[in-house]
């Protein structure tokens, strides 16, 4: 008996007890962990952790979840965890499917960014969509940028569809191409007459460039007329020259 009592004390002093074991318990009540991603040295002990619904098969289309009859899924979350596991802020989105990218280091300030999969079963403005977001004083912060055009800030949405796409240049700007019906967008876009009730009349191309200038994110448009159908975006996309 004495014996079993020695081997039980022996036992809590070298694995502690129950509790210290489960105070980094990752996993929320209808999720499981997808990916976790440690932020950078600025924000030391900080992890960032996307988790989804364990139903969701691995290779599941998220247009293909929005036709299942009878079956809601959990949408995706985005915790940001400390040290000691504890969660520090969450994020809720959309929809189901959610994934990190890789952060970029650029000039001095650490960009993070997630990936949600707004796809439809139909529609061509439908599919993943990036947000770009930093990590300030321990939460998530969603990161702006300015249009230059009119000195408004908007969230990066930045989207990839049959008439959208968008790139990375060699010196880290965003190049945004999209096609978009006239007079959707106000404040960067000019009323194109129609030209014979042709293909593209009503609907013109933005390209966009993105450019971390400053201390902020800034915009510049150029818009002409044309339409956009985009079958392989990789062989269709714009060289840099073209954006502004």
């Amino acid at each position: 008996m004495i014996r079993c009592i020695l081997g039980l004390l022996v036992s809590l002093f070298l694995v502690g007890p129950p509790s210290a074991q489960t105070n980094t318990n990752t996993s929320a009540k209808g999720y499981r962990v997808f990916s976790t991603l440690p932020c950078g040295p600025e924000a030391p002990g900080l992890v960032l952790e996307m988790l989804r619904d364990p139903r969701i098969k691995p290779g599941a289309a998220a247009w293909e979840l929005e036709q299942e009859e009878n079956v809601s899924y959990n949408h995706a979350l985005l915790n940001l965890k400390n040290a000691h596991g504890k969660i520090v802020d969450t994020v809720t989105f959309d929809r189901e499917m959610a994934w990190l990218e890789p952060a970029r280091l650029i000039q001095g300030t650490r960009f993070y960014f997630i990936t949600v999969d707004l796809t439809a079963p139909m529609g061509s403005y439908s599919g993943p969509t990036t947000k770009i977001f930093t990590i300030k004083d321990g939460k998530i912060q969603w990161t702006k940028y300015r249009d230059l055009k009119t000195g408004k800030l908007w969230t990066f949405n930045l989207a990839q569809c049959m008439k959208r796409n968008w790139k990375w240049t060699t010196t880290n700007d965003i190049l945004q191409e999209s096609c978009d019906t006239v007079g959707v967008t106000k404040g960067d876009q000019k009323k194109f007459p129609p030209k014979d009730g042709k293909v593209g009349a009503d609907f013109e191309i933005h390209l966009k460039r993105f450019s971390f200038n400053n201390g902020e994110w800034q915009c510049k448009t150029k818009v002409k007329p044309g339409y956009l159908d985009i079958e392989d975006m990789d062989k269709q996309f714009p060289k840099e020259s073209e954006f502004p």
